[in-house]
C-alpha cells in the first residue's frame, strides 16, 4: 500500500502555542487522573496546576469529560498512527501484518488514558452514553476498521485473497476476533498482555486459511 501525501495546510504559530497549551492541560489532567483518579480530580485542580484559568478550560475541553476524551484520543491517534505505519509497508502474509496491526493497537494498554482506575476503562472501551466519550470510542473504532479494510483490499488486488472475497465481512470478523482479546486485556487488569497476544497469534491466522496452511503465523512479540 503506497502512502498518501499529506495537503495540509501548514499551522499558524497562533495555532501551535494553542496545541501546546491544550498539551499542558492534557498532560497535567493524566497525571491528576491517575493519582487521584477520575471523580476525585475537579476542573478548577487542573487548571491551576496547568496554568491556566478555568474559562480557557472550558473554551478548549468544555468538559471534565472532554478532557477524558481528549487525553484518551491522543492516545489512541499515537497507536493509530503506528497502525497506519504497518498498513502502508506490508508484509507477504495478511496474517502477519494484520497482527501486528494489533500489536501496534494493543499498544494503547500502556498509554496514560488506560491508566485511570474506576469506571473510566469502560467508558473508554464501549459507549455509554457521554456523547465526548463516546465520540472517541466509535471514530477509533471506525478508524481501525478502515485500515484493517484497506490491507485487506490491497491484499485482495495482489491475489493473496481471494478476489470474491466481502471486505466487509472479513474486516467485521477481523475487527470481532482483535476486540475480544483487547477487552479481555482492559476488563481484567491482572489478565497477562502476552497470553492475550499468543492466543491472538493463533486466531488471526485462522482467518486466512490460503496463507494459515503454508505459514507458521505471525511471531509474537
Amino acid at each position: 500500500m503506497a502512502a498518501t501525501t499529506s495537503n495540509k495546510k501548514p499551522i499558524s504559530l497562533r495555532d501551535r502555542l494553542k496545541q501546546q497549551q491544550r498539551d499542558i492541560v492534557l498532560d497535567v489532567a493524566s497525571e491528576l487522573f491517575i493519582a487521584k483518579g477520575f471523580r476525585a480530580t475537579t476542573l478548577s485542580a487542573i487548571a491551576e496546576q496547568a496554568g491556566v484559568g478555568v474559562a480557557t478550560l472550558f473554551r478548549y475541553f468544555h468538559s471534565k469529560e472532554g478532557v477524558l476524551a481528549s487525553l484518551s484520543r491522543r492516545d489512541i491517534e499515537k497507536t493509530l498512527v503506528r497502525a497506519r505505519e504497518i498498513a502502508a509497508a506490508p508484509d507477504e502474509d495478511p496474517a502477519a501484518t494484520v497482527y501486528a496491526i494489533c500489536t501496534a493497537i494493543f499498544e494503547m494498554h500502556r498509554m496514560p488514558s488506560t491508566q485511570i482506575r474506576g469506571q473510566t476503562r469502560i467508558w473508554l472501551l464501549i459507549p455509554t452514553g457521554n456523547p465526548e466519550t463516546d465520540e472517541v470510542v466509535t471514530t477509533s473504532d471506525r478508524e481501525l476498521q478502515e485500515i484493517i479494510r484497506e490491507l485487506l483490499g490491497h491484499y485482495r488486488r495482489i491475489g493473496r485473497l481471494d478476489p470474491g472475497l466481502d471486505l466487509q465481512a472479513l474486516t467485521t470478523v477481523v475487527f470481532a476476533v482483535f476486540y475480544h482479546h483487547y477487552l479481555a486485556v482492559a476488563l481484567n487488569p491482572a489478565m497477562k498482555v502476552g497470553a492475550v497476544l499468543k492466543d491472538l497469534r493463533r486466531c488471526i491466522p485462522l482467518l486466512f486459511p490460503r496463507h494459515g496452511k503454508q505459514e507458521r503465523g505471525p511471531k509474537a512479540k
